[in-house]
């Protein structure tokens, strides 16, 4: 009695806390780039506890964004490529020292738009500049 103890167990059986916010696509050049953001909470993170993947259903089977677990930067930008399919869910699990994990999934499938426009000019016609109107 009155002495410190040796040695202090703590039991971590909660999970981290976690937010999947919309995801974000670039435009013009850019459009084959996906701004990923999150917000992952809890007294004791993994060292490396951020996992992205992705889906063309709610179920999976679930592809890799990101090689390996990623640090908790709260933003991740994914390079697109032309093999993902146009309509996906994306998932975020987070993990703790513990090891216990929370995953949050995108509620609704993201559309992912890489087609690119084009345009051909058909036809140039000159006006004298007498007969031009203004608009």
């Amino acid at each position: 009695p009155g002495q410190k103890p040796d040695i202090v167990v703590v039991v971590d059986s909660s999970p981290p806390v976690v937010q999947l916010f919309p995801l974000q696509q670039g435009q013009g050049r850019e459009s084959n780039r996906i701004l990923i953001t999150w917000r992952a909470a809890d007294q004791q993170l993994a060292d490396l506890p951020i996992a992205l993947s992705y889906s063309a259903n709610p179920n999976g089977p679930w592809e890799p964004i990101s090689v390996g677990w990623q640090a908790n930067t709260g933003s991740f930008i994914w390079n697109v490529n032309a093999n993902v399919p146009p309509r996906l869910f994306v998932r975020l699990v987070v993990r703790d020292s513990a090891g216990n994990l929370a995953k949050v999934d995108t509620p609704q499938p993201v559309l992912v738009d890489l087609a690119k426009p084009t345009a051909r000019i058909v036809d140039v016609e000159s006006y004298p500049n007498s007969q031009r109107s203004a608009y």
